[in-house]
């Protein structure tokens, strides 16, 4: 893909409703899973508690919407997200790509000093991205209503 088609921004309530309507179905999946099933509704409540958020764009398209949300001052912990279309599959893992996912998820996690979250145990793509950027996967535990198989994953940040 042509590394001058995406940009990345500050996520506005605008982005919401598109990434929702064309969630990619591994999301989809997961956000069901974990007893959010409704795109639109996961989106916005995440976004809404984000202190952080930001939107990939491809084209003119939202195409993914990643934050983190503060979960302890205290300990300078936070739970981070990201949701996306299948327009991700696009991106690819050109060297840009890869520089500026790390430069975001930078600044996404700069004053924490723990981010973590659960990753639905079927979802693949998003669980080698995770590994690929630094997380650590721990094995499967039961999680959300029907008790699917979900990884706890976490970055400590030194």
């Amino acid at each position: 893909m042509d590394d001058q088609r995406w940009y990345i921004v500050e996520t506005a309530p605008e982005h919401i409703p598109f990434v929702a309507q064309f969630m990619r179905q591994a999301d989809l999946n997961e956000i069901a899973a974990a007893g959010r099933p409704d795109p639109y509704e996961a989106l916005w409540n995440s976004w809404q508690m984000s202190e952080k958020a930001y939107t990939v764009f491809i084209d003119e398209d939202p195409a993914l919407i990643f934050g983190v949300v503060r979960s302890s001052l205290l300990e300078y912990r936070g739970v981070v997200w990201m949701l996306g279309t299948d327009a991700l599959a696009e991106l690819g893992m050109s060297k840009r790509v890869r520089y500026e996912m790390f430069r975001q998820l930078s600044a996404l996690v700069e004053g924490y000093r723990y981010v973590e979250n659960y990753v639905h145990d079927r979802n693949e793509v998003s669980k080698r991205w995770l590994e690929w950027m630094g997380f650590d996967l721990h094995e499967p535990v039961p999680y959300g209503p029907q008790g699917e198989p979900f990884r706890h994953f976490e970055l400590r940040i030194h």
